[in-house]
């Protein structure tokens, strides 16, 4: 499940963040950086890829920064009303990156869901999607955001 940006959140909520219909991207942090929902960890009026990026992972077949190839880009589906969890949910499709690693090696621990706007410093940190540490070997890295129940990996609910 995805930790949203509160940032993010008042996008979503005075819809300037449509999350089915801009273009969305995950990158690959390392497992050095630490998410804050609140501010970013460098600059607390910011909340930008900026301090992210300098926590992208280096490795072999994975190029980072803005506009990289690296950074996938999200495909994400249309809201579905969970009445059962008193919430909403959007599915992302999974992701691979193939070959990723080998020559240069990182430990990917964390993706990000972000949109990329003009640079690092004006694109949004909208959530942290965590996993279990990933070392790079060579080997694809497929990252499994489409869940098979009810509950998708970006989700809002109602406190309980």
């Amino acid at each position: 499940m995805a930790t949203w940006t509160n940032a993010a959140l008042k996008k979503i909520a005075d819809q300037a963040l449509d999350l089915e219909n801009d273009t969305l991207k995950i990158m690959l942090v390392d497992d050095d950086f630490v998410f804050d929902p609140d501010v970013d960890a460098v600059d607390p009026d910011d909340d930008s890829v900026n301090d992210a990026h300098h926590h992208e992972i280096v490795a072999t077949n994975y190029a980072g920064g803005y506009a990289g190839a690296g950074r996938q880009t999200a495909a994400i589906g249309a809201a579905v009303v969970d009445d059962t969890n008193d919430g909403i949910y959007w599915e992302i499709d999974d992701l691979i990156w193939a070959d990723l690693g080998g020559a240069v090696n990182d430990t990917a621990g964390m993706a990000l869901l972000i949109q990329e706007i003009t640079n690092d410093q004006g694109s949004l940190v909208i959530a942290a999607l965590d996993f279990t540490d990933y070392l790079t070997n060579g080997a694809d890295l497929l990252l499994r955001l489409k869940t098979d129940v009810v509950g998708g990996v970006l989700r809002i609910r109602n406190a309980t």
